[in-house]
């Protein structure tokens, strides 16, 4: 995703209202249904891509092991903010990721400073703590249980017809930093306006074709983007990291009337390849479809396990890694998240890699 310090202070600008008619021109096409299968309680179909294959093995629960270490060197008494601790009773749909999330959470400070739990009575856990001048080494690490299925896609699941829409739901559809309906609602309404009408709003379907269109027009690659950049201008760019392709995301649902949020989280490499870059967190983004939220991944394009959220927010600048109220600068960054499967009695096996 990359690390960036973020002034904690900063304010979002109001914007332009989303333009919400519908425009004819289409130049993709909904992906063909795969096979489905019945979520347990409901009538819903749930597709299930190749990582979540409904035989026993991909859905034993995981114990996810995470953690994440990084320096911050200020010149002067700093306060700053850390959200690297898993989020407590976020649930995604009707499924609790999370089967325990009693999670112990180490923490190793060099030098030895007092950290204040902040926003406790949150589910998006915080620490504070007042950096000392020179340089500070924060390390995290814990484990936590997590459900072994890969991330649903409901096929059908629909999102609020416009009269049904709450304060809340207008919160996820409008502008924001970085995520910018106003600016993508012509390129969003070209593409998908075909599969939308006042008798047929969008589906999860639709965010699956979302999806594979960012995914297909945009080029994975590091340091192309910046703190400033905002979808608009990854868009333009055709390349960004995965923030940058789910913030395109997030600005196509929402100006396709689809309550959308942002994710961030660690994602370990369960039953795919691993890549060869060195693990970071990773974002992703959240529909609100038949009155529950579902994970999709732009940059990924294919259901995953494991994941683990940190934060939601309406985008990136909501949910920094780390906020200093002061100039400091971040080093020696690394990301952890590893698994092994859990037995029927509890007791952990040896990790796949």
């Amino acid at each position: 995703m990359g690390a960036k310090t973020n002034a904690t202070s900063r304010q979002t600008q109001p914007e332009s209202s989303i333009d919400m008619s519908s425009r004819p021109i289409v130049h993709y096409t909904e992906p063909d249904a795969t096979p489905t299968a019945t979520r347990p309680g409901t009538s819903d179909a749930v597709t299930h891509g190749p990582a979540g294959d409904l035989g026993d093995a991909s859905r034993q629960n995981r114990r996810i092991r995470f953690g994440t270490s990084f320096t911050l060197t200020v010149s002067h008494p700093t306060q700053a903010f850390f959200r690297v601790r898993p989020a407590q009773s976020l649930s995604v749909h009707e499924r609790f990721l999370v089967v325990n999330d009693q999670t112990d959470v180490q923490v190793s400070l060099q030098p030895d400073v007092d950290l204040v739990a902040a926003g406790a009575r949150s589910p998006q856990l915080m620490d504070r703590l007042v950096l000392p001048p020179g340089t500070t080494q924060i390390a995290y690490s814990g484990e936590l249980t997590v459900d072994g299925s890969a991330d649903p896609m409901p096929a059908t699941a629909e999102a609020p017809r416009l009269g049904d829409l709450t304060p809340e739901d207008w919160l996820w559809l409008q502008p924001s930093r970085y995520c910018r309906p106003d600016e993508l609602g012509e390129e969003a309404w070209s593409q998908f306006g075909r599969f939308i009408s006042a008798d047929r709003p969008p589906t999860g379907k639709t965010v699956r074709s979302i999806c594979g269109y960012v995914n297909d027009c945009m080029q994975f690659e590091y340091g192309t983007t910046s703190n400033l950049t905002t979808a608009t201008d990854s868009w333009k760019a055709k390349r960004g990291v995965c923030r940058d392709y789910n913030h395109i995301a997030v600005s196509f649902c929402r100006a396709l009337n689809i309550p959308t949020r942002y994710a961030f989280g660690y994602l370990p490499d369960i039953d795919v390849e691993p890549s060869a870059a060195a693990m970071d967190f990773c974002a992703w983004f959240q529909v609100f479809l038949d009155g529950c939220w579902w994970t999709f991944d732009a940059r990924v394009n294919e259901p995953r396990i494991g994941r683990i959220i940190v934060a939601v927010g309406r985008d990136a600048a909501d949910v920094p890694l780390v906020s200093t109220l002061g100039p400091a600068v971040l080093g020696n960054f690394t990301v952890e998240a590893s698994e092994s499967i859990l037995a029927e009695s509890g007791a952990p096996l040896q990790p796949r890699r």
